[in-house]
């Protein structure tokens, strides 16, 4: 009960401070501005113009046969086709033959490469004026040959749409610098060089070791191999998508059939289900197939090789689970609405939902700037004022004072959060309306669950309140050591705009993740990505930590529970031991 007490006299105390009334204006005006500049991009998935202008059953049905329609039956039914080829290619590549056959030729290379060398021994006798022994530009134009069928060789492979390969960017930089400055020197060459010409070439090739060079690379090349299991599984989400279409062809047949025009938009929809069902497994088995053979590996080692620059496994990780979802439960993308963006809508139409998470990215960053000011003022503030003294000599332990004021804050940031919520719903809801379309998310990338829009925003609201919670705690810890409540307040202030500004300037750097307070926005995990890639917005990175090359929940969570408990033991450690004066 005493504890209650000291809480409510740590409210008290806020409310008597001017600073929330001064926060509390600044925020309707940030609600008054959230509204006015709130232009989302549509959703354009579902966006299918070709039978817009259908009058009725037939001219719906027959632009969903028509060959000249991009998105009807038979692009659908190709997509089909595409993706099976695909997982079939794929497993032919497993047991590519592009390894030993840029072996074998480099072989053929270095054995006509010793040839060619026989005419430096001392038998051997140049022809009048210097001229080529005999036979040795036959073996010179062989040798040449034979490189440039290896060089051509290993560019057929890397340049395919699905290279067998795996090579290192780097590695792909060396040799495509080797094969230029080898056929640069055999070149050199032509039918009126001399003995002493192709004496200096040899040379030349055999002191810069080009052969050797191009071959140990070469050794370092791996193939793109995807297992049985994964293409078998790829098989059976065609097959589901396949029986799924024979499902919809036959609806539509049947409502074709049944002349009865109310039912037209039922099938303007079904068909464009159709072709979302096709789409969807061709988005699938390309992501799968180029992916596969990498996910195993880490961001940086992923992001090394050629093809495969500014790669999130994360993000593939998410598109996969989403893909494979939809497959596995017969349904498209427009069955459900996307987690909530800043910068684009969740539903075909803007809804109140979407403009509560827009409103609440601008306003919780006044309410965590108002929590860091009053955070930080608490013990310097209350050192200085001579008011902490007074409370310390009341029957109260430090611990529990600290408490108080920590509870105090986080009560009046969580009013402040709520406030906005129902203001921004209400606007919302007023000049949108409301769409409850259910909500597929994708928590970690990896598992999926769909939900009410209604319970993804109550997880954004604690995942700002846990948010909000980390800041007040290192505020505490910097009101602690300082014994100036200017000095708290200025340096809480500042260390939060800097790491702001830090999480918009370095979000793509590998170094960012390890960052402590880089780790806070934990509903990014739950589906959308939020990937900092070069398409990336600059106002979604402003808006939306993204998450960084190899980052998921458990590291986030980890990282941030630790760093909030070395805070909170240090911040009750240093209160306990403070001298008051």
């Amino acid at each position: 009960m005493k504890f209650f007490r000291l809480l409510k006299g740590e409210l008290d105390k806020i409310l008597m401070r001017p600073i929330l009334y001064v926060i509390t204006g600044i925020l309707v005006v940030a609600l008054v501005f959230a509204f006015i500049i709130y232009n989302p991009a549509e959703r354009t998935d579902g966006s299918i113009t070709e039978y817009d202008n259908c009058q009725d059953l037939t001219e719906v049905y027959n632009t969903f046969i028509s060959n000249i329609n991009t998105h009807g039956e038979i692009v659908a039914q190709q997509y089909i086709t595409n993706a099976l080829s695909k997982i079939e290619n794929t497993r032919n590549n497993n047991s590519s033959p592009a390894l030993t056959n840029l072996s074998v030729q480099m072989d053929l290379v270095n054995e006509q490469m010793i040839n060619y060398k026989l005419f430096d021994t001392p038998t051997i006798t140049p022809g009048e004026n210097d001229a080529p022994a005999d036979g040795e530009y036959a073996s010179y134009e062989t040798l040449k040959t034979r490189f440039n069928a290896l060089k051509n060789l290993y560019e057929s492979y890397i340049n395919q749409s699905s290279s067998p390969i795996l090579v290192k960017t780097e590695t792909n930089n060396q040799l495509n610098q080797l094969f230029l400055s080898t056929q640069n020197l055999l070149n050199s060459i032509n039918v009126s060089s001399t003995h002493t010409d192709h004496a200096n070439l040899r040379a030349t090739l055999d002191t810069n070791g080009n052969f050797n060079n191009i071959e140990n690379l070469l050794n370092t090349l791996t193939l793109k191999t995807v297992s049985e299991t994964e293409l078998q599984q790829l098989e059976t989400n065609v097959a589901t998508a396949q029986t799924y279409l024979n499902t919809l062809s036959t609806n539509i047949t049947t409502l074709k059939d049944s002349g009865d025009v109310q039912n037209i938009e039922e099938l303007k929809s079904l068909v464009i289900r159709y072709y979302l069902v096709g789409l969807n497994i061709n988005e699938l088995v390309n992501t799968a197939t180029e992916y596969y053979p990498v996910l195993s590996m880490t961001d940086n080692t992923i992001n090394s090789y050629y093809g495969y620059a500014g790669t999130y496994s994360y993000e593939i990780n998410e598109d996969i689970t989403y893909c494979t979802f939809l497959v596995e439960n017969d349904a498209v993308s427009t069955d459900y609405a996307n987690v909530f963006s800043a910068t684009r809508a969740s539903n075909a139409d803007v809804n109140t939902f979407d403009f509560v998470y827009f409103g609440l990215e601008i306003t919780s960053f006044i309410i965590i700037i108002f929590t860091v000011v009053i955070a930080a003022g608490m013990l310097a503030g209350e050192q200085s004022n001579g008011t902490l003294k007074l409370l310390l000599i009341r029957p109260y332990s430090r611990n529990k004072i600290l408490t108080s004021k920590l509870l105090a804050t986080l009560i009046f940031a969580t009013i402040f959060l709520i406030f906005s919520t129902i203001v921004l719903f209400l606007i919302g809801l007023f000049t949108m309306g409301a769409n409850f379309t259910p909500v597929l998310c994708i928590f970690n990338g990896l598992a999926p669950f769909v939900t009410s829009p209604a319970v993804v925003l109550l997880i954004y609201l604690l995942c700002l309140i846990f948010k909000v919670l980390m800041y007040i705690l290192l505020a505490l810890a910097i009101s602690a050591v300082f014994r100036s409540n200017v000095a708290a307040v200025g340096i809480s202030t500042v260390l939060y705009f800097l790491l702001s500004i830090f999480g918009t300037i370095f979000a793509v750097s590998y170094w960012y993740g390890f960052l402590p307070f880089s780790n806070l926005d934990l509903f990014k995990y739950f589906g959308g990505s939020f990937i900092a890639s070069g398409n990336s917005s600059p106002i979604s990175i402003i808006f939306s930590s993204p998450i960084f090359y190899g980052g998921n929940f458990l590291y986030s969570a980890l990282i941030t529970v630790g760093v909030g408990l070395i805070l909170g033991i240090c911040t009750y450690w240093i209160f306990k031991k403070r001298e008051i004066k």
